[in-house]
């Protein structure tokens, strides 16, 4: 008697049959079914991956077997060349790869406990006061110095910018010499040096004339008694210039100016002219990314955060820029890149945030459209548009000088204060720039007593009306 359970066996030897059959068409070594449209097989992973537009692959994928190329459009001759849009050209800076890899050795955490120890330690050493015959109202408004030299050119209220030689050490900080450089009709407002034979320098207007932009050749000083006679590049912006930023890469300036970023590219081109970005808002603050050498962050007087590309159309660029959309609650004085993601940035509410440009967090509480990463407390102001502001090379301490001329230190990484604040001054700080070991490498810096006129010192300059005070570390 035939069991219930039991199956034919012409049934079992059908589907037998068929598991082979399927194993036969899924084999990988079998050419034809390798060969799916729009596929590639990898035999180290035995799987398909899906070609994308774009993607590169070698004449052979691993098993040896030839991937068919599409076939190519016919593109005719007469077709404009495309102008990238600025979304385009800054997912370049989304996708740089040194963005990634890109690791400081100064960024190690016993750097910035060293560094933080270094401030801690910092002393007052002494003052060098600006002894160049010009008005007797007149303060410095911003300086520079030189990467690899002890060159300090600075600019003053009354748009003289001078140069002064200087020696400073731990013990002891004098003028070698000190000489006018160049003038200008109004208010220097930032000076730039660019590689180490350039230099930069803006002024900001006045009811007669505009601000001007004016590039020239440091001069190699022989004669110290001899009066600079150098030859300037003069750009005039119809404009009021707040500010300025350079690339150190590429052949472009821009300008903080009234309600537009003016860039100046290929300047060394004769004939260069100014194109102006809209921002419907005066830039207050200007800097170059390191990471995309074209884009520029601005910073205006509403309050908003910008990124432009340089390389983009002004026509096809938003008075909102193509990056994040960031806005404070107050006009932003300095700004700072300070890492790959992340910009520092001052406001005249006494504010100072840390912000990162993928991600803002909308924040619906108070009058700030986005939210920062971090704040820092304790920086007061309210009125002052051009406050003393500066970042260590290893962007982990920024300096930031109050409106009530104390001058504060605070860790970028974690918000806390490095040490107490030093002051109060005599009058207000415009200017601070850290002077480190690791800024320039290449730079020998010589002990106390060897050649003096090479002596730069470690520490920090501040300047504070018409004087500069160095303060050093014991």
């Amino acid at each position: 008697m035939p069991q219930r359970n039991h199956q034919p066996p012409y049934k079992k030897q059908k589907r037998s049959n068929r598991r082979k059959k399927f194993k036969k068409s899924s084999d990988p070594t079998d050419d034809d079914s390798m060969e799916i449209p729009g596929f590639y097989y990898d035999q180290e992973r035995d799987r398909y991956f899906k070609i994308t537009p774009g993607h590169h692959f070698c004449s052979t994928n691993a098993s040896g077997v030839e991937v068919k190329k599409q076939p190519e459009r016919n593109v005719s001759t007469s077709t404009k060349p495309r102008i990238p849009t600025c979304n385009s050209l800054l997912n370049d800076r989304e996708l740089n790869p040194f963005k990634t890899i890109h690791r400081l050795h100064s960024n190690s955490n016993f750097a910035r406990e060293w560094r933080e120890i270094f401030v801690k330690s910092l002393r007052y050493v002494g003052t060098i006061q600006q002894t160049i015959p010009f008005s007797l109202s007149h303060r410095i408004t911003n300086f520079q110095i030189h990467p690899t030299s002890n060159e300090l050119y600075f600019g003053n209220t009354d748009g003289m910018v001078g140069l002064l030689k200087f020696q400073a050490s731990s013990k002891a900080c004098s003028e070698i010499f000190s000489k006018p450089f160049a003038y200008c009709n109004s208010e220097i407002t930032s000076i730039r040096i660019i590689g180490e034979s350039l230099i930069i320098y803006t002024s900001l207007g006045n009811h007669l004339c505009s601000g001007i932009l004016r590039i020239e050749h440091l001069p190699e000083v022989t004669d110290f008694d001899m009066v600079h006679e150098a030859s300037a590049c003069n750009y005039q912006t119809r404009s009021t210039v707040w500010t300025s930023t350079s690339s150190q890469v590429d052949e472009w300036i821009a300008l903080g100016a009234t309600k537009y970023v003016s860039v100046l590219s290929n300047y060394s081109v004769p004939g260069a002219r100014f194109t102006n970005f809209k921002t419907n808002s005066d830039v207050f603050a200007l800097d170059n990314d390191r990471y995309l050498p074209s884009a520029i962050f601005a910073g205006c007087r509403d309050g908003r955060l910008l990124l432009f590309d340089v390389r983009s159309s002004p026509k096809k660029t938003s008075p909102h820029g193509d990056g994040p959309m960031i806005k404070q609650s107050s006009p932003i004085c300095n700004l700072k890149q300070v890492s790959g993601w992340y910009v520092l940035s001052d406001g005249m509410d006494g504010s100072l945030s840390l912000w990162d440009i993928r991600n803002q967090r909308r924040n619906q509480n108070t009058e700030e459209s986005t939210l920062p990463v971090l704040k820092y407390y304790g920086h007061v102001n309210s009125t002052n548009r051009q406050t003393g502001f500066a970042v260590n090379s290893c962007n982990s301490i920024v300096a930031i000088a109050g409106q009530d001329n104390f001058v504060r230190f605070f860790s970028i990484n974690t918000g806390n204060v490095v040490r107490m604040p030093i002051g109060p001054f005599e009058d207000t700080v415009s200017a601070i720039q850290f002077s480190e070991r690791d800024e320039q490498p290449s730079y020998e810096f010589l002990p106390d007593g060897d050649n003096e006129h090479y002596i730069k010192g470690e520490g920090i300059w501040i300047s504070i009306g018409k004087e500069l005070q160095w303060w050093s570390v014991p």
